[in-house]
């Protein structure tokens, strides 16, 4: 199989039923197989996403219990043996008619990349690079961790699968698969943002609590650099922070708590909230 499509949702059946029908239109020469995985949603309209999946490359999996946004997301990470690539596609980042071909000929005629990393600055220019762990961190800005952004190899990650699980209170687990990957090696990645999604989709907000979860949980990505890029990874982070603003939410205490552990070891200087504060 040449790519597998995984889809973690939760109580977005519109939009997951949009998403689909967009794969399903797909009529291309590629292999494509599609992984919708439901993480134990209660709308009843998911009966219709299961009605949607009975098909040859399609598949429904409910959770029987909710295990939270992180761990469904990377499980994804567990089907790398069925497919040459995998994407991690949001049930809410919708696609563009013609995405999957342009896809399926990114990946034909960039056969030697790691990655096809489809970048938010819609750059005209189609480019890849070779990047080593530093290079590939300042790419973060431009979307590198939203899950849809980036198709991987498997055989790239399949290795790397633990340090996600390792890092499931970061909030970016997939991020961290990806430093491990490259911190002791570079990585080739094809560079394109043409012709993919929608830009222009008005979605609702996240919930503001999953924004502090992350917000803190970035930190931790710090343990998946190289010793010497946590200083000033951890030094930009906390030049663009607002804890005074957030601290009131208790329900963030462990993944605080673990980030001003490592802004203690790696900013000179840096006391932030004690403990109990």
């Amino acid at each position: 199989m040449k790519l597998l499509v995984y889809i973690p949702s939760y109580n977005r059946a519109a939009s997951l039923l949009r998403q689909i029908r967009m794969l399903k239109a797909y009529a291309g020469p590629g292999e494509l197989e599609v992984l919708v995985q439901d993480n134990c949603s209660n709308q009843t309209s998911y009966d219709e996403v299961r009605r949607f999946c009975a098909e040859s490359n399609f598949a429904y999996i409910r959770n029987p219990c909710n295990i939270g946004p992180n761990p469904n997301i990377l499980a994804g990470f567990l089907y790398c043996d069925r497919a040459d690539y995998i994407w991690l596609l949001s049930d809410d980042d919708l696609l563009k008619p013609g995405a999957l071909n342009r896809v399926f000929d990114l990946l034909d005629r960039h056969t030697g990349c790691d990655l096809v990393y489809l970048t938010h600055n819609l750059q005209q220019q189609e480019e890849v690079v070779e990047l080593d762990q530093a290079q590939l961190l300042q790419k973060v800005g431009d979307g590198l961790g939203l899950i849809s952004q980036v198709i991987y190899r498997s055989a790239k990650v399949m290795p790397y699968i633990r340090a996600g699980y390792d890092n499931l209170i970061s909030c970016f687990p997939h991020l961290a698969i990806l430093f491990e990957v490259a911190r002791n090696q570079n990585i080739i990645v094809c560079l394109t943002g043409k012709g993919v999604f929608f830009s222009d989709e008005h979605l609702p907000p996240a919930e503001p609590l999953s924004y502090v979860y992350s917000f803190f949980g970035y930190t931790l990505l710090a343990n998946n650099l190289k010793e010497e890029l946590r200083r000033d990874f951890l030094t930009a982070w906390l030049q663009v922070s607002q804890l005074e603003a957030i601290k009131e939410y208790s329900q963030c205490q462990i993944h605080a708590a673990a980030s001003f552990a490592l802004l203690r070891q790696y900013v000179p200087g840096f006391s932030g909230p004690e403990r109990g504060d």
